[in-house]
């Protein structure tokens, strides 16, 4: 079992607000005690705990981010460190992917940072990434987003796959003119050689 020196449980007789300091304040040690030199033992048995936790801390640290905390006397001084540089991490690539999003052209990827993107922000990224002959989609689409009206993603998505169908209707259908008009042409011709 362990011993209260290395437990995290205190009993705080008194904890401070904004109106008992005066209470709070009687728990810990005097001026005269501090001038005196005496040392708390709720801060020494503080200090122990600190310790630990500071020593868990660190032993789970790669090289890399020990490096950044390793002058430092405190958990809590490692812990904001650690938490205030992925924190920073984790927003500019959000940043990144946002911009990602806002540049791809047709295809999807998917990505986790923890920060959700509005149904309006990945509708106007898909509508930005889609090339000129998808035209006609946007401005459908756009028409129905200034008249406020709730347009999901899948809705977006199942409007795209129908206009990519009929895109790809009208490619075989250009495709197979050409065709019939040589044969068109070609058969005046052919009837008048015989």
């Amino acid at each position: 079992m362990a011993s209260p020196s290395t437990t995290f449980s205190q009993t705080i007789a008194c904890k401070l607000d904004e109106k008992n300091y005066m209470n709070w304040h009687q728990q810990y040690l005097s001026e005269e005690d501090r001038a005196a030199g005496t040392i708390n033992p709720k801060f020494t048995n503080w200090d122990r705990q600190d310790a630990l936790i500071m020593s868990w801390l660190l032993s789970t640290l790669s090289d890399s981010i020990l490096s950044r905390v390793v002058t430092f006397c405190h958990s809590l001084q490692v812990w904001n460190t650690i938490r205030f540089h992925f924190h920073g991490l984790t927003r500019a690539r959000t940043t990144q992917l946002r911009l990602e999003l806002q540049t791809i052209k047709k295809g999807n990827k998917s990505c986790t940072t923890g920060d959700a993107i509005s149904n309006r922000e990945q509708t106007d990224a898909i509508l930005s990434g889609l090339p000129p002959e998808y035209e006609a989609l946007i401005s459908t689409v756009t028409t129905f987003l200034t008249r406020d009206a709730d347009v999901s993603v899948l809705d977006i998505e199942t409007m795209i796959l129908t206009h990519e169908g009929r895109l790809e209707q009208h490619k075989q259908t250009a495709l197979q003119e050409p065709l019939t008009l040589n044969l068109a042409e070609c058969l005046p011709h052919c009837h008048l050689s015989h």
